[in-house]
């Protein structure tokens, strides 16, 4: 939501004169969230960054940020709130977090026991081992929002589900045996012998052969707040206490090059730099109805 009001206000601020002069001075923003906070992932003192950055007016619109403003109902033209007041609309957007599908609920539920073990913590996913195994079904794998680790919760980002989806995909290239209980093994005269990471795994005797279980790395956490700045939170190692933070126009330019990173091809970086520049320069591409 807050990344979303962000990019909203900025095309208020920027396009909007330009496109619908005769809406100017009409047009408010309004940002309701259940919550005492925004940004739950960053740190207290970023959160407060990015609430002062919203509620400036210094591209002459400010985002007006309500907190522990839970929605009741959405009607035509009202938003009933759970402190018993409405908020009148045009245009409602909603940006709220993820749920579990029916789809996944349902598998948890069929498979019995083994997952009903853990239905308290899974709250609706699959509880899955270190190795990414559904419980009680060995022969099915989970990842990403759709799971729950046991042994290592782990958050529902997309992050964590990338280098889940990695992990696994190299153990079923390396060759590895997955059997109903304990760690995959390296089958002999698998691929996955040749491969480094075998060669370093193999000093320890104890572990030679066998699937290390899936640690996830924290690589940060980066937001836009619109008029381009952004605010990044790295952990840099030694733990959550060693962090690198900022917030502003730097923040923002470490933002497009991560977005950037993640497109897959030189095409698609290279479309997405030009679409960058057009809208820097002669403003955003949009149909007029």
């Amino acid at each position: 939501g807050v990344e979303l009001c962000g990019e909203l206000r900025d095309f208020v601020a920027q396009d909007v004169p330009r496109l619908y002069p005769d809406v100017v001075g009409f047009v408010r923003i309004l940002l309701l969230t259940s919550s005492n906070k925004v940004l739950m992932a960053f740190d207290g003192d970023l959160q407060d960054a990015a609430l002062e950055r919203l509620r400036s007016n210094a591209q002459g619109i400010a985002v007006d940020v309500r907190l522990r403003a839970g929605v009741q109902e959405v009607t035509e033209s009202e938003i009933l709130l759970s402190d018993g007041s409405s908020v009148q609309y045009t245009l409602a957007l909603w940006a709220a977090g993820i749920g579990t599908l029916d789809f996944v609920k349902d598998a948890s539920k069929g498979i019995g026991a083994a997952q009903a073990e853990h239905a308290s913590q899974a709250r609706g996913r699959l509880a899955v081992d270190p190795w990414m195994r559904v419980i009680g079904a060995p022969d099915v794998f989970a990842f990403g929002d759709c799971a729950h680790v046991v042994e290592s919760p782990y958050p529902a980002t997309a992050q964590v589900a990338s280098q889940a989806g990695t992990y696994l995909g190299r153990l079923f290239a390396d060759g590895y045996v997955f059997d109903a209980d304990g760690p995959p093994k390296l089958r002999p005269g698998s691929p996955g012998e040749k491969t480094l990471r075998q060669l370093r795994g193999s000093l320890d005797k104890s572990t030679r052969g066998f699937a290390p279980p899936f640690s996830f790395l924290n690589l940060g956490i980066l937001a836009y707040v619109g008029s381009s700045e952004a605010l990044v939170q790295i952990i840099v190692g030694g733990g959550d206490e060693k962090k690198l933070k900022g917030v502003g126009q730097a923040g923002f330019a470490l933002w497009r090059s991560v977005y950037l990173s993640k497109q897959y091809g030189l095409r698609s970086r290279i479309l997405v730099a030009v679409d960058w520049a057009k809208a820097r320069l002669f403003g955003r591409d949009l149909s007029r109805l």
